[in-house]
């Protein structure tokens, strides 16, 4: 071995050495710095996206992953009140469909799901190729090493908790959802126009969408696509290429914006700022009907009379509470909202980012309002 060659694996073995011990030290500071609890309290990131954590093994029936339009446009009290069916809401603001597959599977280590949905409008986003590659590798590495989405929580570093195990216990009325009792409606023309034209699905995404399906075959589970109603971002050609994915793959897709008129959706009443996302009224809308097919296709048990789930009806009484109230997220503040007692969490944004997609012009589409 020559002189040069031992200096190469002497620089070699240096820098793998060097990259172990960083490893270790990020997985052990990460360790460290992780909220134990998933709450506001202990620091935890969207603690309502993440409250199924919380629910008792094995005894969630649906799952629902997706962007704002997710959060906003379903409502799992509705659906255990009306269907006795127990859902879960795990959206967050421009999620990528990476995010949801990794959701899924975290979902999966402590339930068994009968049902996920996907809300579409995800599959569409203004980032390029690099961008959303760049995104999901970023959140990898936060999922793998939390001190860097945790690194702020040193100043509360207490070294009596930091060595716990995690047990998560924050309870969400909302399941996950934004609930907003604010009416600010769309006045503008109405833009689906019927074409035969497709926006295809950037192929990062379906490829994304085909390891979901896989995921949810391999453990038991119909993936549903859903789109809700949307005066933003949607098209017809949105539509068409989501659809052809969806009859290709035996995919069952409720495209509930072309629905409108079936169940009784009105931009004026349904909206809480202004054709972007839905309000309390819309999501109760939308998820009447999803409950409605998910009954009629998937064999659920009806919890409602099941004293093991006597949580649930809990509540919703505390849903309907804070829906008499206004329900509208502004009203509530401090780092306990929207646990136990109120549904509601402070935790998603005040000033939101439209959804994912791109916007288009609704001039250039316009037909007679429905």
């Amino acid at each position: 071995m020559t002189a040069k060659t031992k200096l190469i694996l002497k620089n070699c073995t240096r820098l793998v050495s060097f990259i172990l011990i960083l490893l270790l030290l990020l997985y052990g500071v990460s360790f460290l710095l992780e909220p134990k609890n998933n709450d506001d309290a202990a620091g935890f990131v969207n603690p309502n996206a993440s409250g199924y954590l919380s629910l008792e093994k094995d005894t969630l029936d649906v799952f629902i992953v997706g962007n704002s339009d997710a959060y906003s446009g379903f409502s799992p009290m509705e659906m255990w009140k009306n269907y006795g069916f127990t859902s879960y809401i795990s959206g967050t603001g421009k999620q990528l469909i990476g995010e949801s597959v990794r959701a899924v599977e975290e979902c999966l280590k402590t339930q068994k799901p009968k049902v996920v949905i996907l809300e579409t409008d995800q599959l569409y986003t203004n980032s390029n190729s690099a961008q959303v590659i760049a995104r999901d590798a970023r959140k990898q590495m936060l999922n793998q090493f939390s001190v860097l989405e945790y690194h702020d929580r040193w100043k509360q570093f207490d070294p009596k908790t930091a060595v716990k195990r995690k047990s998560y216990s924050a309870r969400f009325a909302s399941k996950g959802q934004f609930v907003s009792g604010a009416k600010v409606p769309y006045r503008g023309k109405e833009y689906i126009k019927k074409t035969k034209k497709r926006d295809q699905i950037n192929p990062l995404f379906v490829r994304k969408l085909d390891e979901l399906n896989a995921l949810c075959k391999k453990n038991g589970a119909q993936l549903i696509l859903v789109q809700v109603p949307s005066q933003t971002t949607w098209t017809y050609a949105r539509h068409n290429a989501v659809n052809d994915y969806a009859k290709k793959n035996g995919i069952p897709f409720l495209d509930l914006d072309l629905k409108r008129k079936e169940i009784g959706f009105s931009w004026k009443t349904d909206s809480r700022d202004a054709g972007n996302h839905l309000n309390c009224y819309g999501a109760k809308k939308v998820s009447l009907y999803v409950g409605q097919y998910i009954k009629n296709h998937v064999q659920l048990e009806d919890k409602r009379q099941n004293a093991a789930y006597a949580g649930w009806n809990e509540d919703y009484t505390t849903y309907i509470k804070h829906l008499k109230e206004g329900g509208d997220v502004e009203k509530r503040k401090g780092p306990t909202a929207g646990q136990n007692k109120n549904p509601v969490p402070n935790d998603r944004p005040k000033k939101e980012q439209p959804h994912t997609g791109d916007p288009y012009d609704p001039s250039a589409q316009a037909v007679s309002k429905q």
